[in-house]
């Protein structure tokens, strides 16, 4: 079974290799979390390409294992010899896609899909806000009144142009931007709470504006509409894995360019 993730995790700095294995410790699994931190370690020492390829290969069976059962990991592991191991990256996406109830089309390449699962969660998530909140959020991107009018009687005529008319009114910059935040809103308030605060501590440095004016909503006590209810351990390591990943492919510029948002 092939590797499916290493070119997006190839466009990862250390910041964001440090995030995803925040994401992944887990004592309780069969992720080898020192030996990933060990393997990081070398990486930052050498820059040598064949440290970091082992690096990241490591962090995919991570993300595979999570989006396995136990049993058939094992078994592909020990039984068949399958490198590497765990499920397949697009039934992964699948699983993660129905459990969040976002839409998903499969079409391109794994890191275009990961890109839609982060849009379509930021849309489903916004129109989960009420109008207060709706304005709060656009507020604190620095929106005009002006703009936060256009945009929300547009909106309120065709749900279905989110996107579009996103675009029209913001730019793709700060479309970008506020798509962002409430993905990595979405992420801090699903996982543990000491786990949120490093990756935010670690984002305050990465993205400046994030600190100036999404952080503080992320920790106030009225964002339950942030909050999914991901009952199962795979779901809590599967999903803020899969959009984090979702977020550098946007980040990194997606394949479809500005057409991206037009949908």
């Amino acid at each position: 079974m092939a590797y499916k993730l290493l070119e997006i995790l190839n466009k990862c700095d250390v910041q964001d290799i440090k995030i995803l294995m925040d994401i992944i410790d887990n004592r309780m699994s069969f992720t080898n979390d020192r030996q990933l931190q060990e393997e990081l370690n070398q990486y930052k020492k050498s820059r040598a390409g064949k440290d970091r390829d082992i690096m990241i290969k490591h962090i995919e069976k991570c993300i595979r294992y999570f989006g396995s059962s136990d049993l058939a990991y094992f078994k592909r592991y020990f039984l068949d010899d399958v490198e590497p191991a765990g499920k397949d990256i697009n039934d992964i996406i699948v699983d993660v896609s129905r459990h969040l109830k976002v839409r998903q089309i499969l079409l391109g390449s794994v890191e275009a899909s990961l890109a839609n699962l982060v849009k379509s969660t930021a849309e489903q998530t916004f129109f989960k806000l009420s109008p207060e909140e709706q304005r709060e959020l656009f507020d604190k991107a620095g929106l005009s009144k002006e703009q936060q009018k256009e945009f929300l009687k547009r909106i309120s005529e065709n749900k279905a142009l989110f996107f579009p008319i996103l675009l029209s009114v913001l730019g793709p910059k700060l479309l970008q931007e506020i798509i962002t935040g409430i993905a990595i809103a979405f992420i801090t308030n699903n996982i543990e709470k000491a786990t949120a605060q490093k990756i935010l501590t670690q984002l305050g440095t990465k993205i400046p504006w994030w600190s100036e004016w999404f952080g503080p909503v992320v920790w106030s006590v009225s964002v339950g509409w942030l909050i999914f209810d991901i009952q199962s351990p795979a779901y809590r390591k599967t999903v803020p894995l899969l959009l984090y990943l979702g977020i550098v492919s946007i980040r990194n510029g997606s394949e479809e360019g500005v057409d991206f948002w037009g949908d």
